[in-house]
């Protein structure tokens, strides 16, 4: 949580020689400026050749000068062949004009002959603050005859002087300053994890909702499914986050277990049924990772993993997730893969947050206990709390004491025998 309060770890990092690029250095809270869009066609044209959009996301200091890339694009790629000029001006929004910016407006243009992805920059002024201020809005329209006008931006200003972002005061009262701000919206945002391919589509949803985190389920990859279209689609996500009246940046989500497998190209090791054959926890810590550092250089920070189930019966459908059968191999081959997955320094750029999973006694469900399309993979675990105890929670235990960060629920129902069977 510290870490999550000091920075939002801007999600770009590139594979270039075998290591991952650093990251950004992240903002927090700012005052944020919204920019809209707007396309007005000539009368009577057949349809504008050229294309023109603005920079989602501009991080800049409180007080200092937002610089807003607006970028023309052709269809075919090639140079403009007519002049395109881009009308845009200030508007109203939270922001209190001249007080915390300067109103303007002006026009930026592109000659005839100009290469496709040609930039001109809006420069918009902000004020400084004398007192701590969560984000405000300063929309911005943009207008032209010559082009259609694509997605809008939002610059981000980094704020100041309020508790939760003060580093010299201790994580609990940041941490109680934070909640003291947040809406009851902006809770239950914070609570809600979305599925990428349910806002890739609408990215300023992720604004809108305030989400607290994104995953991407077994295939979900983005259109450009290498790490740089990874990075460059998770550090879309996060701009929006940081889009935000209080800045709060999600944390991404992907189940690298065995590989980070829904990466075209990434390495795949025996899953873990053939890791927990090994019987070797440093083999299983240098594999997870090895996992962990190409998650990472996707601009992932969290992975769902390890599965420190216990599977008593082969008919189980997730058998080949559980490290073996018994609690001790399942305790001491987990938690060398939470050691192997986030390392000494979860700020690594070859650390990921580990999860432990699926609390618990998932592996011990009883065969035909399942419903609907899932009677293999899930089902009703029927037994004693003393045996769960004895077998399926040592593993968290051994999760829980070197570190692992987070623990997801089960999918499945524990009905306890002692009270009698008939009501899981």
């Amino acid at each position: 949580m510290s870490a999550i309060l000091d920075r939002s770890h801007r999600s770009r990092r590139r594979a270039r020689n075998g290591r991952a690029r650093t990251a950004v250095p992240a903002v927090l809270t700012a005052v944020a400026l919204a920019v809209t869009v707007q396309s007005v066609p000539a009368a009577g044209a057949a349809g504008p050749a050229a294309l023109v959009t603005a920079t989602p996301v501009v991080l800049v200091e409180d007080g200092d000068t937002a610089r807003v890339t607006v970028t023309v694009e052709t269809a075919d790629g090639g140079a403009l062949t007519a002049p395109v000029a881009v009308r845009w001006r200030t508007g109203s929004g939270t922001a209190t004009a001249d007080a915390d910016y300067a109103a303007g407006a002006g026009t930026v243009e592109f000659a005839p002959g100009s290469p496709s992805g040609t930039e001109r920059t809006i420069a918009i002024r902000t004020r400084e603050s004398a007192s701590g201020e969560t984000a405000e809005t300063v929309p911005v329209r943009l207008e032209s005859r010559d082009a259609d006008v694509g997605a809008g931006a939002t610059v981000v200003v980094r704020a100041h002087g309020l508790p939760y972002l003060d580093r010299r005061l201790p994580v609990r009262k940041r941490v109680a300053d934070l909640l003291g701000r947040m809406t009851l919206a902006e809770k239950v945002g914070q609570m809600t994890q979305a599925e990428r391919a349910n806002v890739a589509g609408d990215p300023d949803a992720v604004t809108e909702l305030g989400l607290g985190s994104i995953l991407s389920g077994g295939g979900s990859t983005p259109a450009d499914n290498t790490p740089e279209g990874w990075a460059d689609t998770i550090d879309g996500f996060q701009e929006r986050a940081l889009a935000t009246r209080l800045q709060i940046p999600l944390i991404y989500g992907v189940d690298s277990v065995h590989g980070h497998g829904n990466l075209a190209g990434a390495t795949i090791l025996p899953h873990n049924i053939g890791l927990g054959a090994t019987r070797d926890p440093l083999l299983v810590a240098r594999a997870e990772r090895m996992v962990a550092t190409e998650t990472r250089a996707t601009g992932i920070p969290w992975t769902f993993a390890p599965c420190v189930c216990v599977a008593r019966d082969d008919r189980w459908g997730r058998t080949y997730e559980s490290f073996g059968e018994h609690p001790a191999l399942a305790s001491v081959l987990g938690a060398a893969a939470v050691a192997g997955f986030q390392g000494s320094r979860l700020d690594s750029n070859r650390s990921v947050l580990a999860t432990a999973k699926h609390f618990v006694a998932d592996g011990d469900t009883a065969f035909g206990t399942g419903e609907g399309d899932y009677t293999i993979d899930q089902g009703i675990t029927q037994q004693s709390r003393a045996h769960v105890a004895r077998t399926d929670l040592p593993p968290y235990t051994a999760a829980l004491a070197v570190g692992v960060g987070s623990v997801m629920p089960s999918f499945s129902s524990v009905d306890w025998t002692d009270d009698g069977l008939g009501n899981p």
